[in-house]
């Protein structure tokens, strides 16, 4: 199979723990002049003289092991997790791909029989019945009743002659689109996405220590309105006129008005800085002081934005999970918040971390109205 140099697997290790990990393979040959592949589960295991060999089954119905000694090679394929990387999650104009893991192994084919197939049946079913609460075995079996069946399968065993193995996991990206794509992964929510996602942060570690979160004081008013202003024109620029924007940014984030807001003490903002630099900013709101619900037993996330050069990154997940520990601090009995319906990227988040919508409401930017959805999250403890 083709696989570019970066994506190669070749630590032997690994690729047995893949085998064995993702066992339901295909099992490719020919038969009568054609290709024919069999979904098949198999065992990786060594012979007597401690080389590796697949070993597996089949019906006695399939014609494909009438041809097993007439093939020079077999094919077997194993593959694992796959996942979708959309180029919509990088910083730069790129194209879609795909991230995967796959296992080509390549060897001859022999028929097994007797005690030798019995013992490749007894550990494959020792294997996938390991840890359920009322493991059957073929040890315990009666000895007419397993002789019965075997006379329906014919066994095989494989002696490998060359193993190829691909991990493509975007290891051709930098940090930063690296985390991107994680981010992407995650707010996908699928299982294979969520899956990859964990791959991609085993396969790399990167460091976000880095990233300090901290309370808001007055002495940061110049750093908060910066913040505020430029975060808000990134997120809604595109989809407002300049004039409307001007106005909202006037309005909403003066000196005066963010000066209230910082004295008002059911009020809360948040930095997340890098290397001292403010790269996002998070707001909640309590009691009285939230713009809709005005719940005494509910935290409003007013506000989390971060610097689009450092979306991607984790940021965001630092500040959320600053909020969700203010809000248990807090007892508060659930969180809360709007996020602008043009916005997927923030729902799909907030849709990751357990949000679910509950209601709708408008607001003005400029003289245009625009709808938030109001999504909801129950703190369990």
């Amino acid at each position: 199979m083709y696989i570019p140099a970066l994506f190669k697997l070749t630590d032997s290790e690994a690729i047995r723990e893949f085998v064995n990990g993702n066992g339901f393979g295909i099992l490719i040959s020919s038969v009568n002049g054609k290709f024919w592949a069999t979904h098949v589960p198999m065992l990786l295991t060594k012979d007597k003289d401690q080389k590796d060999i697949l070993t597996g089954h089949l019906s006695k119905a399939n014609l494909q092991w009438k041809e097993f000694e007439k093939s020079e090679e077999v094919m077997v394929v194993f593959t694992g997790n796959h996942s979708y990387i959309s180029s919509s999650w990088y910083d730069h104009e790129n194209v879609p791909t795909w991230n995967y893991l796959a296992v080509h192994v390549y060897g001859t084919i022999q028929i097994i029989e007797g005690a030798e197939l019995k013992e490749e049946l007894a550990r494959m079913v020792n294997k996938y019945e390991s840890g359920l609460p009322n493991p059957v075995s073929v040890e315990t079996m009666t000895e007419s009743f397993v002789q019965k069946e075997m006379k329906g399968i014919v066994g095989f065993r494989i002696s490998i002659s060359e193993i190829q193995a691909a991990q493509k996991l975007s290891q051709n990206r930098d940090d930063k689109n690296y985390l991107r794509i994680i981010e992407g992964l995650e707010n996908k929510g699928d299982p294979d996405s969520l899956e990859m996602a964990g791959i991609m942060k085993e396969k790399r570690q990167i460091n976000i220590e880095k990233i300090n979160i901290r309370e808001v004081t007055h002495k940061d008013i110049y750093h908060l309105q910066k913040i505020g202003r430029d975060t808000f024109y990134e997120t809604f620029s595109g989809e407002n006129t300049e004039e409307n924007m001007q106005k909202y940014l006037d309005e909403r984030f003066s000196l005066e008005k963010l000066t209230a807001e910082l004295n008002n003490p059911d009020s809360q903002f948040y930095f997340a800085e890098l290397n001292n630099k403010v790269i996002g900013y998070l707001k909640l709101n309590f009691g009285p002081s939230q713009t809709e619900l005005k719940d005494n037993k509910a935290l409003e996330i007013e506000r989390i934005y971060i610097l689009k050069e450092f979306q991607g990154r984790r940021v965001g997940q630092l500040l959320y999970e600053k909020a969700i520990q203010t809000a248990i601090q807090a007892d508060a009995e659930y969180v809360w918040l709007g996020v602008w319906e043009n916005n997927p990227r923030a729902i799909n988040f907030y849709k990751k971390n357990g949000f679910i919508e509950f209601d709708k409401h408008i607001f003005k930017l400029g003289d245009d109205e625009q709808t938030d959805l109001m999504m909801k999250l129950e703190i369990k403890r």
